[in-house]
């Protein structure tokens, strides 16, 4: 398929910033997912064009915002894709993964299911992504170059946790993040094992059991709490 993406790139890059159908801009997003997958390393000759207009999307406050959720999904995708090649494409894209997330959830109605519902998504797609971006670093070498954005990871896990509103995937997304930071940083844990809110974490998580509560129980072991 590749031969074929330099002329197929701008129909979906068009599909992606079309600002009147968001059914557009879904299939659109997911057919880039379904390409990354699918390309590997190959993809990041053409993910310059896709990834900008993905955020415009992002920082379009007029779009429908179901509709994020599932691009910072894609950018997870690509970033898994091209491993440490995205280390080019880091900091526009922690800056947006960031003002995505910087969303509370009193930013809303928290008596709104849908308004909870869309928040919880985001959260997840974003901690998803951050995984996605640590795991595509790791492969090639590349993961110091994501040490100056950890704060801003596990802050948003302490603040999911404050806050309190969440899901069993948005937990498992949280336990599974801080795990593979201190899987990449372990210079982080003496800091982690003294940090409470991470104990209010892994319980939560754990009451889902099943999965949830392994990638909690393994968060627990690597940081060394008792």
């Amino acid at each position: 398929f590749e031969p074929y993406l330099a002329s197929v790139g701008p129909l979906v890059t068009s599909g992606i910033t079309n600002a009147d159908q968001a059914s557009v801009c879904r299939v659109s997003v997911r057919l880039v997912g379904e390409i990354s997958r699918a390309l590997g390393a190959k993809m990041s000759a053409h993910c310059h064009a896709l990834l900008e207009s993905m955020y415009t999307k992002l920082n379009d406050r007029g779009v429908d915002r179901t509709i994020k959720p599932a691009i910072v999904e894609c950018i997870g995708d690509i970033a898994f894709a091209i491993g440490g090649q995205f280390h080019v494409f880091l900091k526009l894209v922690v800056e947006t993964l960031q003002a995505a997330a910087s969303t509370t959830i009193a930013a809303g109605n928290p008596q709104d299911d849908e308004w909870v519902d869309y928040l919880n998504c985001l959260r997840e797609s974003v901690l998803s992504t951050y995984t996605s971006i640590i795991w595509g670093l790791k492969t090639d070498g590349m993961l110091g170059s994501f040490q100056e954005y950890v704060n801003g990871v596990l802050e948003l896990v302490q603040r999911i946790v404050v806050e309190g509103v969440h899901t069993e995937d948005v937990l498992e997304a949280a336990v599974s993040v801080v795990g593979d930071l201190i899987l990449g940083f372990p210079q982080l844990v003496p800091y982690l094992a003294a940090a409470p809110w991470l104990d209010t974490l892994a319980a939560q998580a754990m009451q889902y059991g099943g999965a949830c509560a392994q990638k909690a129980q393994f968060m627990q072991a690597k940081r060394g709490a008792r």
